[in-house]
């Protein structure tokens, strides 16, 4: 029996086969192309974003304000009704800088990280997380994201499988040297992993970018490294997958309804993977039409105090003073267990009597 994945942008299939050698054989979901369509197609494979408490008020009880479990259990409701699946429970540490952590599903498809930070919400959804959420979840937590003010996404990562690719990664690899990941005549660091010389059949990896910038590319033999009966039936399987983060640039909330235009328009190579390529504009860029609106903010509020600095020091020497030790920018899967969750494993339930999920 075939599985259709939740995503109704991932064109493949799920099939249930034994995969494996004797002794150690166990049944495993294969994923299996859809015909129907080009064996070519994108995904989101990773969902980071991030809000402030104040941009998403949650009514007290009886006068009492809302701590933070009351918050989130009023976020996973919300949750729910975007992804399929809400907080299951605390756990016993904070993560990422964060006071409180909670889980979301199970066996770590994704969490809410929350106390400290500047009073923000940070959620993650996982890969896994994805792929067992509910149909049609990009546009619903697209549009839940988008009714949060100054919510933004500060990783996503996009995705695109090739069960029978031409396109080897040898080919990438002489893309490279043609310098079609070249940018702005900057070529971007790139990394191999695995047996190049004398590739040994366990799969290979190519990095093109840098994580501490914001933008890595991964191009890997995903059938061969996962092995265990894959590697046969899936020995062309090709995954380009880019990660994104909010370093240096703004990560475009519609990378939830298209990311296989924004993953082609990263570099020239990847070009081919989408009819229509969009690029995520870096954050020098985008600082320049938010420049005039930040002069209007310091000089409403800081305006006297910089022009009483100027009249003491002297233009140069007051600018040094007022900036020294602030040259920077301004911080502006269980495949199964999933199914067998009931509202009432949510901490949400009984707690809330309606959820509003968007306008």
């Amino acid at each position: 029996m075939d599985f259709e994945l939740p995503s109704y942008k991932a064109l493949e299939y799920l099939t249930m086969e034994a995969v494996g050698s004797k002794g150690s054989v166990k049944f495993a979901r294969v994923p299996k192309p859809n015909k129907a369509f080009s064996e070519k197609h994108a995904f989101i494979d990773w969902v980071n974003f991030t809000f402030k408490k104040s941009a998403l008020p949650i009514p007290g009880v009886d006068g009492v304000s809302p701590d933070d479990e009351d918050y989130i259990i009023s976020l996973s409701a919300m949750l729910t009704a975007a992804i399929g699946y809400g907080v299951t429970g605390k756990r016993e540490s904070g993560m990422n800088f964060y006071t409180s952590a909670y889980d979301l599903g199970v066996n770590g498809l994704g969490m809410i990280c929350i106390g400290g930070q500047e009073d923000s919400v940070l959620v993650t959804i996982k890969g896994q997380g994805l792929m067992v959420a509910t149909p049609g979840w990009e546009s619903r937590l697209y549009r839940m994201i988008s009714n949060i003010d100054g919510a933004k996404l500060t990783r996503v990562d996009l995705a695109c499988d090739n069960f029978n690719s031409n396109v080897g990664l040898d080919d990438y690899l002489s893309m490279y040297h043609a310098g079609l990941f070249t940018l702005a005549q900057r070529a971007p660091n790139i990394e191999q992993a695995g047996n190049w010389v004398n590739p040994n059949g366990k799969g290979r990896t190519l990095y093109i970018g840098n994580r501490k910038s914001g933008k890595l590319l991964r191009v890997y033999e995903k059938g061969l490294q996962l092995a265990n009966g894959f590697h046969e039936r899936f020995p062309n399987w090709l995954r380009v997958e880019l990660e994104l983060k909010a370093v240096d640039r703004v990560v475009p909330l519609e990378c939830l309804l298209c990311p296989g235009q924004y993953l082609a328009g990263a570099y020239p190579a990847l070009a081919n993977l989408h009819a229509v390529q969009k690029k995520v504009e870096t954050e020098k860029r985008v600082v320049k039409s938010t420049a005039l609106k930040s002069m209007a903010v310091v000089n409403h509020q800081f305006g006297k105090h910089i022009w009483t600095q100027i009249q003491i020091h002297g233009v140069e020497r007051a600018i040094e003073l007022m900036t020294k030790g602030k040259e920077m920018l301004p911080k502006s899967l269980d495949f199964y267990a999933i199914n067998d969750l009931q509202e009432k494993d949510f901490l949400h339930f009984n707690n809330v009597d309606e959820v509003i999920l968007c306008k």
